[in-house]
């Protein structure tokens, strides 16, 4: 039908309202590259924030209660959340599996309270691995072998893999009675553990000694 000339009239004024009140299409705009900005930054902060924290949640950020994101989706907020990992040998050590051993990383020495941080991302889902030796100069870590042999190739590829990186091996033992080999890393210049030590353990973890390995025999009940 022909256009009302009435209410063409009264479009354009409506328009010019809904943004002179915050609410037209100036305003969204404002609003949103408001919002976008507080989050961008939020964003950053994550980014700057250490990797090498717990596996988990987070506290929101400022901008992120201010959007009140809680009221647009299920849930109770106050709610505790237990994470559970399915298969830890499945996550990706990002922190320090992707990192390289490096001149740096051999001068800097990891102790302390760092040294605990390291070693629980390290040790995924709280399995304890990787432990400080008696002397706590040194990380150690077991690996039940199928026999004295496989040991003696599964500590071969360790010291390959450590070659690679630049940074050997503190040393390894093979016990002949119950085919296990213990690895030891360590930075000696430095008397105890560096940053380079908890990269190569981490590497340690992902390479694939699985052929060497001494078979689990599973129950069913």
């Amino acid at each position: 039908g022909a256009a009302n000339p009435a209410a063409a009239a009264r479009r354009p004024r409506r328009a010019a309202a809904r943004a002179a009140e915050g609410g037209g299409p100036s305003g969204v705009t404002q609003g949103a590259e408001s919002s976008g900005s507080e989050l961008q930054d939020s964003a950053s902060n994550l980014a700057s924030a250490s990797l090498l924290g717990d596996i988990g949640a987070r506290d929101p950020f400022a901008a992120e209660l201010a959007s009140n994101f809680g009221e647009r989706v299920l849930g109770n907020p106050d709610t505790e959340h237990e994470i559970l990992i399915p298969n830890i040998r499945k996550l990706d050590r990002n922190s320090l599996m992707n990192q390289q051993c490096s001149a740096e990383g051999a001068a800097k020495a990891v102790n302390g309270e760092e040294a605990e941080v390291l070693l629980k991302q390290l040790n995924l889902a709280n399995v304890k691995s990787w432990t400080p030796s008696e002397s706590g100069d040194a990380l150690e870590r077991t690996w039940p072998g199928r026999t004295p042999d496989a040991c003696a190739e599964m500590a071969a590829r360790f010291e390959a893999l450590a070659t690679e990186q630049g940074h050997p091996l503190a040393g390894y033992s093979i016990d002949e009675d119950t085919n296990s080999l213990t690895v030891r890393v360590s930075t000696p210049a430095l008397g105890g553990t560096s940053f380079n030590d908890f990269v190569l353990a981490a590497k340690a973890e992902e390479l694939d000694v699985s052929d060497l390995l001494k078979k689990v025999r599973k129950y069913w009940a």
